[in-house]
């Protein structure tokens, strides 16, 4: 939490393989370049795209770049 994810040169910033048996991957306080929610999912591979795996929950998400982070 609390990286800003964004610029990779890759289809989805997280790609997510946790089986959907176990609870949601935390990917609150991030900062994805944008605060659109819709945006943010479509980097997100995860329950959305495949059933088997579990949801990336990232809201509430940071709403601009944090300083004290690594740039992606």
């Amino acid at each position: 939490n609390r990286n800003n994810i964004h610029g990779n040169s890759v289809t989805y910033e997280i790609f997510n393989l946790r089986e959907n048996s176990l609870s949601a991957v935390d990917g609150t306080g991030n900062w994805w370049s944008t605060t659109d929610l819709t945006t943010i999912g479509a980097q997100i591979y995860d329950w959305s795209e495949d059933s088997a795996v579990s949801f990336v929950s990232t809201d509430p998400f940071a709403t601009g770049t944090l300083g004290t982070a690594g740039p992606n």
